[in-house]
């Protein structure tokens, strides 16, 4: 038998998942929803100014006349907004922390496109403060431009003035040793000076060329005016976005717990791991047309793989209460056709509108097992067809002989002619349903919807194929799922008569 694990199968689970864990992903999706009105009636008191600042290309920033006039270099520029001199002299001016989210997250620089503008935007929960933030940083920023170039500057006149000043000495240098030197060296010393002079020429020329440099860092085209609310569009995207991304939270938290619980939810499941489904019962339609309609599909598919005489176990691979709905409602079914069946009760479940303490009054099945006594003499007549033999007084003794030799020459004595031994067993798990299952010529394993796991499904098919017991299939109920063995008018008080 090829099995699929549950969790490969992603479509079912997917599909199981938003179906039957529909209510986590909308507590989730709800939270988020939350989230989001919560952040926008915060953001809905935050006021945003803005200032433009125009930028003048100066030596010392990365928007300078030395080539790097782009718009690249001019997004690097509107970096500078948010250096440490810029936001420490500005938490100086408006009494802040330079810490302050007013100062960190709540500030932005961006360079509106095809210009040399930066616009600097403060958004905080006053008006005042964000307005006198935005315009501080944007003087700030320019004065630390400035205080750039000026310093870049200051620095290259000095290394000229010092270069100048070394000309000069050579050149006096050189003109002492020509006015002094003999006639042949006279020329050669003179051209020297004569290019010292030109140096010294260059080099003045350079250091008043710099002297001149426009150190002008730019201006603040508009200061900021009356602060003005954060964007409805944008506030409007908060709930919007805490709604989808709760719910594909709760979607990933659905998804996982079903994975991890491995439940059966449908037969398609059932069917992928190459498991007959022999019947779906539903507690949607609990009317007795209805189960009548779909026990007659069981039955069908139940007699196709049985070869009369036979005892067929009905056995849970999880719930030992799974078997109760199901055993007695397939043994009146199969007396209908008509099939001349014995049920056989071998738990303690109540079975056939009897109770614990009706099995436990007559002799039965235990007494069979216990004391060798005849299972025949003890049938008692249920309806036409149908006989029951029920637990007897000994159940929890009789579980301990429960060994396959044992239970075959039991069961043997009410397999004759064209009968069908109809076995509710104990739940397969249990030493005496395993013990049981070796024994029958056919299983019919009961799974309950939303209750049994694949994995239980999984291990008592394995555990009949290592045993060579054909696995006639798997009949479906829900966990609320009325009692199969109720569903005809009369029958249970007609039980009751003769069982009395």
């Amino acid at each position: 038998m090829a099995y699929t694990p549950v969790q490969d199968r992603r479509s079912h689970l997917v599909r199981d998942a938003l179906r039957h864990r529909w209510r986590q992903v909308l507590a989730l999706a709800l939270v988020g929803l939350l989230a989001g009105l919560l952040l926008t009636l915060r953001d809905g008191r935050s006021y945003v100014a803005t200032s433009q600042v125009l930028v003048n290309p100066i030596v010392g920033n990365a928007y300078s006349p030395d080539g790097a006039d782009d718009l690249e270099a001019l997004d690097s520029e509107a970096q500078v907004v948010f250096s440490d001199d810029v936001i420490d002299d500005t938490a100086a001016d408006v009494d802040l922390d330079p810490q302050s989210p007013l100062l960190t997250s709540g500030a932005s620089a961006e360079v509106v496109p095809n210009t040399q503008v930066v616009q600097i935007a403060v958004t905080g929960d006053d008006a005042d403060d964000v307005e006198a933030a935005a315009d501080s940083i944007a003087l700030n920023y320019l004065e630390v431009r400035e205080e750039l170039a000026t310093g870049l500057v200051n620095v290259r006149v000095e290394r000229l003035q010092e270069q100048i000043s070394e000309t000069v000495r050579r050149l006096r240098a050189t003109s002492r040793r020509a006015a002094t030197a003999p006639t042949t060296g006279e020329p050669t010393l003179q051209r020297l000076a004569d290019g010292y002079q030109t140096d010294l020429f260059n080099q003045r020329a350079a250091l008043t060329e710099l002297l001149n440099t426009d150190t002008e860092p730019g201006r603040v085209l508009s200061p900021a005016g009356e602060p003005g609310t954060a964007s409805p569009v944008r506030l409007a995207l908060l709930p919007v976005a805490g709604l989808l991304g709760g719910a594909l939270l709760g979607a990933l938290v659905a998804l996982a717990w079903e994975r991890r619980r491995d439940l059966v939810r449908s037969s398609a499941g059932v069917r992928e791991m190459g498991v007959r489904v022999l019947g779906e019962f539903s507690s949607n339609d609990p009317s007795p047309a209805a189960i009548n309609g779909m026990m007659r599909v069981a039955r069908l598919h139940a007699l196709e793989h049985v070869s009369r005489p036979a005892v067929v176990v009905v056995a849970s691979p999880g719930d030992p209460e799974d078997t109760s709905r199901v055993a007695g409602g397939l043994a009146v079914a199969f007396a209908r056709v008509p099939v001349q069946t014995a049920l056989v009760q071998a738990t303690d479940v109540h079975l056939l509108g009897t109770s614990s303490a009706d099995q436990q009054r007559v002799p039965g099945l235990s007494d069979a097992i216990l004391h060798g006594q005849n299972p025949t003499t003890m049938l008692q007549s249920v309806e036409p067809n149908l006989t029951y033999l029920p637990t007897g007084r000994e159940l929890p003794q009789a579980y301990e002989r429960f060994l396959p030799e044992v239970l075959d020459r039991v069961l043997t004595r009410l397999r004759t002619g064209e009968q069908l031994v109809l076995v509710q067993s104990p739940v397969l798990t249990r030493a005496e349903g395993e013990a049981l299952a070796s024994v029958a010529d056919a299983v019919i394993l009961v799974v309950t919807r939303h209750r049994t796991r694949f994995r239980q499904l999984e291990w008592a098919a394995g555990m009949l194929q290592e045993r060579n017991v054909r696995l006639a299939g798997v009949v479906l109920v829900d966990p609320d799922q009325p009692r199969l063995d109720e569903w005809a008018p009369g029958r249970q008080d007609s039980y009751h008569s003769r069982a009395h």
